[in-house]
């Protein structure tokens, strides 16, 4: 069994009182442009939320005389887990002990971000720092709505209740089999590590230039572990944080893994020449309006989402001219969605407000009824748009007979968009049993919401009350990847979570 002990001690002489900072990256919710992102030039639209992975580095080593070994452990304490990974650094070529670490995620992020850091031949000497008598520690901690906390609820003899999970200790222990509740928590992991590895050997990860390079590193390793090439939109949101977004061309990332193996030798410059500078997706300003808020509901209940994106893909390319005007069709909505939103941003203050405290107490099928209210109508363009990409891709999974919105997530969704001030409801990214998302124009409504979903009931599939639940998320509106003081209150969250622990 392994423990651990948060705080790493000094070395003699050392100040122990020195500020630690964190870097962290928000989860995501893709609202529109599930499926479809994966090609370009389509978009997808991604809410970055205010649940974060974060990576704190800490280190009071001194270069060694001539040592070659560079070691960095990392610690997951909510996983009760650590990796150690071993490296020799040799003039300018790194070589990894591929049995120091299990870890895909881990190995690969760890690795590419020193090799990035290495470009710069005095942070390669500052590497050397990270001997095995003083390695560089990584301690990672998850925000609790990355992960369904009802096991540990049960076990603490709650209900799985909205405010008891709010009350979970912060950074809580994962408890009994995981749930992930598909924010994206890999790309997070991923991203707060290299943002974390790079900003501690000096480089500014909150510049625009900085962003750029976590990114790239962060989507190459992030494919790397995968072992395939997704659309990137989940790293990409830990980076920038709420975005319209159009994936980077495959083909780059792809030669760049055939290059890269871990069980051999790697040049610095080699890499560094290969990777290059930013990739050619492209972002643009896509968030909720000031004032509304994320809803997103735990269902515990996963999906198989690399499998239903082979058969989306698989229907596709035989339905030939008739699915290809439906995938048209979805693109449309999406793109059209984007522009609902953005209107909704063009409204004047005194023009918003007005328009949400008329909507805010009917459902959103009656909202035409005070459609001369100033500010209505592109209430009323938002709903229908989102509405239209909702029900284009639940077409798509019916006629490529893949469960994007299955027939019980559907009756919740309804339910949802039944109360007053729900502007849009779906199943997010890929679809399935993960999670449904809702907009709501108030935190009010979102609150209320809440106990909507606790009360829902199935009798037709088997649902009581108390299988959904309201996560402790809603959107951030931060820029994405942040840099923070790792403040008291959260050492204190650890010491408290970990009473008994002692160095691994």
């Amino acid at each position: 069994k392994l423990q651990f002990l948060y705080l790493i001690e000094p070395k003699p002489g050392a100040t122990a009182t020195m500020p630690v900072y964190a870097v962290s990256a928000p989860g995501k919710v893709l609202i529109a442009g599930g499926y479809l992102i994966v090609e370009r030039p389509n978009i997808g639209l991604s809410l970055g939320l205010s649940a974060r992975f974060h990576c704190v580095a800490r280190h009071a080593g001194e270069p060694p005389a001539g040592g070659d070994a560079v070691w960095v452990k990392v610690h997951s304490y909510q996983f009760k887990a650590a990796w150690l990974l071993k490296y020799s650094l040799v003039g300018d070529v790194l070589t990894f002990d591929t049995a120091s670490c299990d870890n895909d995620m881990v190995r690969a992020a760890v690795t590419f971000a020193l090799l990035a850091v290495m470009k710069d031949g005095a942070k390669a000497a500052a590497l050397k720092a990270c001997s095995p008598e003083a390695p560089l520690n990584l301690h990672l901690y998850a925000d609790n709505a990355f992960y369904s906390q009802a096991n540990y609820l049960k076990g603490a003899g709650q209900e799985v209740r909205y405010a008891n999970v709010v009350d979970c200790p912060k950074f809580n222990p994962i408890v009994g089999k995981l749930g992930k509740t598909g924010l994206g928590s890999s790309a997070c992991l991923v991203s707060s590590i290299v943002g974390c590895v790079l900003r501690h050997f000096g480089e500014d990860v909150a510049s625009h230039d900085g962003r750029d390079r976590v990114h790239t590193v962060a989507q190459f390793a992030h494919c790397f572990a995968q072992g395939k090439i997704g659309s990137g939109f989940d790293v990409a949101s830990g980076v920038y944080g709420s975005n319209q977004y159009m994936r980077f061309s495959p083909d780059h990332i792809n030669a760049l893994i055939q290059a890269c193996p871990l069980d051999r030798p790697l040049n610095v410059g080699d890499f560094n020449a290969k990777l290059g500078g930013s990739l050619d997706h492209t972002t643009a300003p896509c968030s909720l309006p000031k004032g509304m808020s994320l809803a997103l509901a735990d269902i515990n209940k996963g999906s198989a989402t690399p499998g239903m994106v082979s058969s989306v893909f698989k229907w596709k390319k035989a339905a030939g001219e008739e699915g290809a005007a439906l995938w048209a069709s979805v693109a449309q909505a999406n793109e059209t969605a984007a522009d609902a939103l953005r209107g909704l941003h063009a409204l004047d203050e005194a023009t918003y407000e007005a328009a949400v405290a008329a909507l805010s107490q009917l459902p959103c099928g009656e909202w035409e009824s005070v459609g001369s209210v100033a500010g209505v109508g592109a209430f009323v363009a938002a709903r229908d748009a989102l509405a239209a990409a909702r029900t284009r891709l639940r077409e798509v999974g019916r006629r490529a007979d893949v469960e994007i919105e299955p027939e019980q997530q559907t009756e919740l969704l309804d339910a949802t968009l039944a109360s007053p001030g729900v502007l849009a409801a779906g199943c997010p990214g890929a679809g399935g049993y993960d999670a449904i998302y809702a907009i709501c124009l108030t935190p009010a409504i979102r609150e209320g919401l809440a106990g909507t979903w606790e009360a829902f009931t199935s009798p037709k599939f088997g649902v009581t009350a108390g299988s959904v639940c309201c996560l402790d998320v809603t959107q951030d509106r931060s820029d994405g990847l942040a840099v923070a003081a790792f403040d008291d209150g959260d050492e204190a969250a650890i010491t408290a979570a970990y009473p008994d622990a002692v160095s691994c």
